[in-house]
């Protein structure tokens, strides 16, 4: 396959939808996702990432996601810090391009803010996604480091346990705790870049299929556009053909509020819907898995 799959930050709430639209992709245009060439994956897109199998298929997932946590509340929106969250956030969006003192001095704060443990977090991962190895292929994902405020792309060479390398680049900074990976505590990739699509440069691959769940609805949502935008005419100016799926307007009231376990079910099913809708227009921009 000559395409490149990037999956982007969102929440819970993105995983679900991520789910059902590489679902209705699949039975849409006959791909399988897990024979994209690459994956690159970004908080939310490295758990999805990481679910990818070849010749599995994402029925299953799409089930659990229909009845998983509706109703349930973890804790992880209210266990927080509110003003080192909002010294997060502040530093978060206060420029169109991270750099790493930024990232350094969210790390730090990110440290000091969550009221949970990240033991905790990999354990809801790990339960999630089961005792795991790292999918075959060019799978990559996305965190930052807290010390050096670097980002840090891990793969199957690396020899890390894919559970921690997909909690650490889903830690949310503020909400999440960062997570030691081979002794060193790193936090979500998406600090760096929701999208973190540069990564497809040199890997051969023609097209490029983004999946922005980030971009549809809530408090980051303007920027996350905005990344997307430009991340994307920076692949097209490079010859990349850039195929960039957001959820619609349906998708507001079920992703205001990213890490709602509640909103799995209706977020997998507008997933389902807007894939196969996506499907037709992938097919008339000419996007080719071969």
């Amino acid at each position: 396959m000559s395409f490149a799959l990037v999956l982007g930050g969102g929440g819970t709430v993105g995983v679900s939808w991520s789910i059902g639209v590489l679902h209705a992709l699949s039975d849409s245009l006959g791909i399988d996702p897990a024979d994209a060439h690459v994956k690159i994956g970004t908080s939310a897109g490295s758990v999805v990432a990481a679910m990818l199998r070849p010749r599995v298929g994402l029925g299953r997932q799409v089930d659990f996601e229909r009845t998983a946590g509706a109703g349930r509340d973890d804790g992880w929106s209210s266990s927080f810090d509110i003003g080192l969250l909002a010294e997060i956030f502040q530093l978060w969006t206060s420029t169109p391009k991270m750099t790493p003192e930024i990232a350094r001095q969210i790390g730090e704060r990110a440290r000091r803010a969550s009221q949970r443990t990240s033991d905790e977090w990999v354990g809801v991962l790990r339960e999630r996604l089961g005792d795991i190895d790292w999918p075959p292929g060019d799978v990559r994902m996305a965190t930052v480091s807290c010390e050096t405020g670097e980002r840090r792309v891990w793969k199957a060479g690396d020899g890390v346990d894919v559970v921690r390398a997909v909690s650490a680049s889903s830690s949310v900074p503020g909400l999440i705790p960062p997570v030691d990976v081979a002794g060193d505590p790193y936090m979500d990739g998406g600090v760096w870049s929701l999208l973190n699509s540069d990564l497809v440069h040199g890997t051969g691959v023609d097209d490029v299929l983004i999946l922005a769940p980030q971009a549809g609805t809530g408090v980051l949502a303007p920027g996350a556009r905005a990344h997307l935008e430009r991340e994307a005419d920076a692949l097209k100016g490079d010859g990349f053909r850039v195929h960039a799926l957001v959820p619609g307007e349906a998708y507001e009231p079920i992703g205001a509020n990213a890490m709602d376990p509640a909103m799995r079910g209706p977020a997998v099913e507008l997933g389902l819907r807007e894939g196969a809708d996506w499907a037709k227009l992938l097919n008339d921009e000419g996007f080719e898995t071969q």
